[in-house]
């Protein structure tokens, strides 16, 4: 029996969620928004450039958001940010508690990397039923000589 597989040619799709730009100290105010229905999942590369002249190490946070919204709903709230879940410690008779955040990820710079653009990735991400995502990013490092961030995504 011939194994079952995805049928080709496998269409992925390329978008720059953050130009390369340099980050502030608040959370970017009006990050790019990409319609996203029909994908299943993310994965994201970044790349962060530590500025070359700080003397604290710098360090980006970025924080994933999704709306189940193809366009914004008045008097709704619009955006989620990605949220962490802790399961409960199961014992017989008593009621568990778990717990559930709000998430967003601190990417703090190496002491090699001073000047030198660094890069990993995130993902693959599972966004299938949102309508629309977003990647918010602001410095939380050296917040007065702040790094440079790219984002890229691949959606499939």
């Amino acid at each position: 029996m011939p194994p079952i597989g995805r049928p080709h040619p496998v269409i992925h799709s390329l978008a720059v969620m953050r130009p390369l730009l340099i980050l502030g100290a608040a959370w970017d105010a009006a990050p790019l928004e990409f319609a996203i229905a029909g994908f299943d999942y993310a994965t994201f590369y970044f790349t962060y450039t530590w500025d070359a002249g700080s003397v604290l190490i710098g360090a980006a946070d970025i924080q994933l958001e999704a709306s189940p919204y193809a366009i914004n709903q008045p008097v709704v709230q619009n955006w989620f940010p990605q949220s962490l879940y802790v399961a409960g410690i199961l014992a017989a008779g008593v009621d568990v508690v778990s717990r559930v955040q709000r998430e967003y990820v601190t990417y703090q710079a190496t002491v090699a990397g001073l000047g030198v653009a660094e890069t990993w990735n995130r993902g693959p991400i599972r966004v299938a039923g949102a309508e629309r995502i977003r990647v918010r990013a602001r410095e939380s490092g050296d917040v007065g000589l702040p790094g440079t961030l790219e984002i890229v995504a691949v959606f499939d």
